[in-house]
């Protein structure tokens, strides 16, 4: 066939067939707190971070293929060439609020959550609870309900579907819910603050901030220079209960002891 220096196979072995476990594939990031929001020239947002991501009941978190069955070779003088056999295999198990689907080859949610991987296990919890709203965490974006225990710091975001609880101070940040808002101390916005609720909020002072609320706001001490939107009431019943400078605009009535300064 005039084939000059070309490379012609005489004889062909068949190469083995290493076994492999079950590979499990993770359709949620499994490292949480992780940065994930990459900005121009390769800088990383650290206020954008993966610590919640939210599922709905019945989404598919997690699902396994088939393992590699080992198969032994040969060279092409007939000898064997051993395959090696599988290796351990992954933990793929559910954990709370997560099951085996039928065939038993994913894990689907049972509710509506955040998902999150610990020992080997997936699990969706319908509260999350984190210390601050920080670097550590990052702004947080979740559709059930947000507990943080400490306070929110300057230029960070916390949205909630369900309701937000606050422990401590709130600065120059920005809250929204769909449901209550309780700040157990305050918030002091330096006027960037905002907060957003479709339910009651509930605060014992609230200073230089934007407030729009579809319920009714309960204060116990002061409003001081805010821009208040409320469908409802706004309710002032501490020993001060005064409003003082700013504006605010009641879909019902405004109770307090004392309006405006000298």
């Amino acid at each position: 066939e005039h084939r000059y220096n070309v490379q012609i196979p005489a004889a062909e072995g068949l190469p083995a067939v290493h076994g492999e476990p079950p590979m499990v594939v993770y359709l949620f990031e499994t490292e949480r707190g992780k940065p994930y929001l990459q900005m121009d020239y390769g800088r990383i947002n650290l206020r954008e971070l993966n610590f919640v991501q939210n599922v709905r009941d019945g989404d598919t978190l997690a699902q396994t293929g088939g393992p590699t069955e080992p198969k032994d070779g040969k060279t092409v003088t007939g000898a064997v060439i051993p395959a090696e056999p599988e290796g351990e295999a992954e933990s793929f198990q559910p954990g709370t609020n997560t099951r085996f689907n039928e065939e038993g080859n994913a894990i689907l949610s049972d509710i509506d959550g955040n998902v999150y991987l610990q020992h080997g296990k997936v699990n969706v919890e319908p509260v999350i609870q984190v210390k601050n709203v920080d670097y550590s965490t990052g702004n947080i974006d979740f559709d059930g309900t947000v507990i943080i225990d400490g306070s929110i710091a300057d230029g960070f975001t916390a949205k909630a579907g369900g309701n937000i609880q606050i422990g401590k101070y709130a600065g120059k940040c920005t809250i929204e819910a769909g449901r209550n808002i309780i700040l157990k101390a305050g918030m002091h916005g330096s006027d960037q603050g905002t907060i957003e609720c479709r339910g009651d909020l509930y605060a014992k002072y609230i200073e230089n901030a934007s407030i729009r609320c579809q319920g009714t706001i309960f204060a116990e001490e002061a409003v001081m220079h805010c821009e208040v939107f409320v469908s409802g009431n706004l309710v002032l019943k501490g020993r001060r209960a005064e409003i003082i400078g700013g504006r605010v605009i009641a879909g019902k009535t405004v109770w307090c002891k004392q309006l405006g300064n000298m």
